[in-house]
């Protein structure tokens, strides 16, 4: 059986490969002098867990072998380098190691689906304008916008147009897009304003129905996909 969090992370991976492992310029200038030592030792970690078969087992090996000791230097180092950059490479390489960070503690969940390959949080929307025909965000996501990428405000473009500062939202980390110049680091999983007691602060977990993450789904499904651009 096919477990979908270890797709995610392979795809991640993947990503970090094109982008710094076989750019040894973009390492220079980076000033990443032991990225590829630190690759090297996730990925062997995480395809050995293919011999593991059950979620339980996954974890115990992952906790004994120091999964997260490993990843956390590699994702440190890149936070470093890279954090204050905005070209695609960058931001594709600070989205694969932050997912590969919160990988263990997504072995914990119980459900094993694609919402579940991602990382899906409340936030705050601090500003909302216009930017061609989309809506441009600021959205607060508290300590997941920091894990990914060193602060906790991100920027997310949506075409719904009713979104306004002081909403509170669910968004799902997703590979970076472009549109119009600008780079979406994430998606609203849904776009009602959830600004009541019941909802979460920014940077907590967010559980979304399926019936109202289907464009979410789609980009998930996108990325995973064989056929998908960033393979």
């Amino acid at each position: 059986m096919v477990n979908l969090r270890l797709v995610s992370a392979r795809r991640a991976l993947a990503l970090l490969e094109a982008n710094l492992v076989h750019q040894s310029k973009r390492q220079r200038q980076a000033g990443l002098e032991h990225f590829e030592e630190l690759f090297h030792s996730v990925r062997d970690l995480i395809f050995k867990s293919q011999f593991y078969p059950t979620q339980e087992s996954i974890i115990e090996f992952m906790e004994l072998s120091s999964y997260d000791d490993h990843v956390k230097h590699l994702h440190t180092s890149l936070l470093l380098s890279l954090s204050q950059n905005r070209e695609q490479w960058a931001l594709e390489s600070l989205f694969a190691s932050g997912l590969l960070f919160g990988l263990s503690e997504k072995f914990k969940l119980l459900e094993d689906d694609s919402l579940s390959m991602i990382d899906v949080c409340w936030s705050r929307v601090e500003s909302a304008f216009p930017h061609k025909k989309l809506i441009l965000c600021n959205v607060d996501c508290g300590e997941i916008g920091t894990r990914y990428y060193g602060e906790p405000v991100i920027k997310v473009l949506t075409n719904d147009l009713h979104v306004k500062a002081g909403f509170t939202l669910p968004v799902a980390f997703l590979p970076p897009r472009e549109f119009s110049g600008v780079f979406s680091l994430g998606m609203f999983a849904e776009t009602k304003n959830r600004a009541d007691p019941n909802s979460g602060l920014p940077g907590t977990r967010a559980v979304i129905l399926k019936e109202h993450a289907g464009g979410v789904l789609s980009e998930v499904h996108s990325w995973i996909s064989p056929s998908s651009p960033s393979n």
